[in-house]
Parts: structure tokens; sequence; C-alpha cells
């Protein structure tokens, strides 16, 4: 009983009783069921190594939630509901509490129950509850569709740096000595005092170890920064990615 793999057939071989060595009755049943795709997707610089990070999420189906236990799901190339069929790269199971294991770049096809099942997928553990990633949205829920559903959360790299440039009109930038003062809020309007790093940086990107030209915002400075940068640009380092900042300049001499 042979054919075309599909996620979206569950195929059972029965071999009915009484058969003979020269006769034998097999019944093979296809039944039809919807796919929920899952896929990860990172945001990340292009020199973060993500290959190793692994996300944990976890399926619970029908009204009550119950989690999705032991079930097999299959790896696959691409996630189909226009009525495509993927190519099976590989099959696992979901653990007894319904969970499972997934890395940037995989596809899964669950099978949470026929159509009209409803569905929460959720992003649970792993590398999404380290200082590296954050995400948004964690959960995904809906109601199984007859052609099959496409769940994706997206994590963000969550640690990234921010640049500002200060710039001069009406003296050339090496003749101004001028510091100017610098607040940094988050999207709360609280100043960041988190110990993040600041530093003047070159056209190369290197950072100075000069003095005044590199600190911390920290409790101590009210996330603030002072600096000569006239021309010059200054990195703020490892702040978090996806929020909104505030850079107000709050301080600039009687003669800008």
């Amino acid at each position: 009983c042979k054919g075309i793999e599909s996620p979206f057939r569950k195929r059972t071989i029965k071999e009915e009783a009484g058969g003979t060595e020269e006769y034998r009755v097999i019944t093979c049943i296809n039944e039809y069921r919807p796919v929920l795709y899952a896929q990860k997707l990172l945001s990340a610089p292009a020199d973060v190594d993500t290959s190793k990070d692994e996300f944990t999420f976890q399926l619970l189906v029908g009204e009550n939630e119950e989690p999705l236990a032991n079930a097999e799901f299959w790896y696959v190339d691409s996630a189909r509901i226009d009525g495509g069929i993927p190519t099976r790269n590989g099959v696992s199971h979901t653990d007894k509490d319904g969970k499972f294991t997934i890395k940037k770049g995989e596809i899964i096809a669950l099978f949470p129950g026929v159509t009209g099942t409803n569905y929460t997928l959720k992003e649970v553990a792993g590398a999404a509850e380290t200082d590296r990633w954050f995400t948004n949205n964690d959960t995904v829920s809906g109601t199984l569709p007859y052609k099959g559903a496409i769940a994706k959360i997206t994590n963000y790299y969550r640690l990234k740096d921010l640049y500002l440039t200060k710039y001069i009109t009406f003296q050339n930038t090496v003749d101004c000595s001028q510091e100017f003062t610098f607040k940094v809020t988050d999207q709360d309007g609280n100043p960041v005092t988190g110990g993040n790093e600041w530093a003047l940086v070159d056209q190369s990107g290197q950072e100075s170890t000069a003095e005044g030209e590199y600190g911390v915002l920290d409790q101590s400075s009210n996330g603030t920064f002072t600096a000569a940068l006239a021309g010059k640009r200054v990195k703020i380092k490892d702040l978090r990615a996806g929020e909104d900042y505030t850079i107000e300049e709050i301080a600039y001499g009687d003669l800008y």
C-alpha cells in the first residue's frame, strides 16, 4: 500500500484475519487531517551565531486546551496550505506535556485534530528565556481550517547598539571642543540606568579608550552622558531590541 507521502493523510494499514499463505486481505485507509505548521523566525545581526539556539513550544488542543501528548509530527521542507504537498525530512513526537523543540529554519507539521479543532501554540522555554532573545508575541491560537494553518513566532536578538551622530553647522568640527550632554530614556520614560556602556567610535567602528570619550549609563549618571563629540558618532551598547528609546540633548552651551 504505497503512495505519495502527505502530511494531510493519516495512513492506516490493516490485515484481515483468516488469511492463508496464498491469499491475504489488506486494507489501506487514508484519513484526511489538516496540518498546523510551526515555524521559528529569528531577527538577529548577521554576525550572531544562531545555529545552536533551540526554542521549546507547547501545543494545546480543544476547548479545554489539553496538551497534545506523545503525538507524531513531521519535519518538512515547506509550509503548504495551497493544496501542495511538502517533502518529509524526518519524524518525531511531542513529549507527555505536548512540548517539542525547534530551531531557526525548521518547519514542523503538527496534527492537532480534525477541521475546526481549537489550538494554542506557545513558546514556553529554551533560548527565549536567556538574555539573547525576546519575543513580542509568544502565543498563536486559532481554529484549524480545512487546508491547514501556519503559526510563526519571531524572536528578536535582545541586545543591540544604537548610534548617534552630532552635527554642528557654523564652524569646523575639529575646532569645536564644546561638550554636549544627552539623556537616554526607555519607552516608559524612565532613564536607562542598567549599566549600558557608551563610547565614541571612528569610521571603522573602533571604540575610543580616551578619557571622556567612553562611559556607562547607570544610576549615578541617571541615564545621561557628556562628551565633546562634534562631528563624531557615539555608540550606546546593549539596548533591548524592539523597544522605543528617546535621546534628548539636555545641555549644549550658550553658542549652540
